[in-house]
């Protein structure tokens, strides 16, 4: 075995879970879409188009998500021995790249419509229609909430955001249709606004988040909870120094610095260094390498 590759990753049932779930994910949104884009069209609502085409950005996004999630999965090879994993990341900043685009397209109708806006045709179908849309969007949401939490995965905790908000936005779009009946306000427009609001605040944190993991953000956290692991193995004097690498959210690499007592043997340090690894290894996937110093730490 070559310490040059990189062993830890997300286990294979977990990548198909996270798969299934991005490609599910694409397919629901894209008939999401097409029927939200004939219903605004056909009643000239700019929120119901705009929902429209975040689902769109959604199916976009799912895409990404099987493809990121597939590739950053491939084993370790020489001229990547840590494998692929913070492809993971790139894939999520897409996903909210997408959100935050997309939200500008909304703003700008929007706004356009405030000034300038013909009226809303309303029909009881549609209101079911869109009303079944938020059931589905919210079923989603709960089934990116389970693959999140089977998988661990970065893209998945996106996904998941991403389509409660969805369900949150398709609501007020549908109470801004129910409300344009009794007013000649432009509240379509105006919730327009407002959901451009809120899927350009959300889609900037997404990628401010993904942008942090993908440079190399120090995790406080991990080091905190490896530093506690390492000393609780009694022969540890000192913990001088632990550095974090991440490769994508499954496959975590650490280096230790650790000090031994001056009157323990290198081959007794050495033995107690792989049951820390096998610890870290097994408790917080981390592949852990430690540098062994003896003597006083000072």
């Amino acid at each position: 075995k070559s310490y040059y590759y990189f062993e830890v990753n997300m286990p294979s049932k977990k990548v198909k879970t996270a798969c299934a779930a991005s490609i599910c994910g694409a397919f629901v949104n894209f008939a999401l879409a097409f029927i939200k884009i004939y219903i605004g069209l056909a009643a000239s609502s700019v929120s119901i188009m705009s929902d429209g085409i975040n689902n769109i950005g959604d199916v976009l996004g799912c895409s990404a998500a099987a493809a990121g999630i597939a590739v950053s999965e491939k084993k370790p090879s020489w001229r990547y021995p840590f494998g692929y994993g913070r492809i993971e990341y790139i894939a999520a900043m897409f996903i909210s790249a997408v959100i935050v685009i997309v939200g500008g397209v909304f703003l700008w109708q929007s706004i356009d419509r405030l000034f300038f806006h013909p009226p809303v045709a309303f029909s009881p179908m549609y209101c079911y229609i869109i009303a079944a849309t938020v059931v589905v969007k919210a079923g989603l949401s709960l089934m990116f909430h389970f693959a999140a939490k089977s998988t661990g995965s970065t893209v998945m905790r996106s996904e998941r955001l991403d389509s409660t908000m969805d369900a949150i936005i398709t609501t007020l779009t549908l109470a801004a249709l129910i409300i344009q009946i009794y007013t000649s306000i432009p509240v379509d427009a105006i919730a327009g606004v407002i959901i451009s609001a809120i899927v350009i605040t959300e889609g900037i944190k997404l990628v401010t988040d993904a942008f942090k993991k993908l440079s190399g953000e120090r995790d406080d956290e991990t080091e905190k909870n490896l530093r506690s692991l390492i000393k609780s193995f009694k022969e540890v004097k000192e913990v001088v120094k632990i550095d974090i690498h991440r490769y994508g959210e499954n496959s975590i690499y650490a280096v230790a610095v650790i000090f031994f007592d001056r009157n323990m043997t290198l081959i007794d340090a050495t033995k107690i260094c792989e049951k820390i690894k096998e610890e870290a290894r097994k408790t917080s996937n981390i592949a852990l390498n430690i540098e062994i110093r003896s003597g006083i730490y000072e």
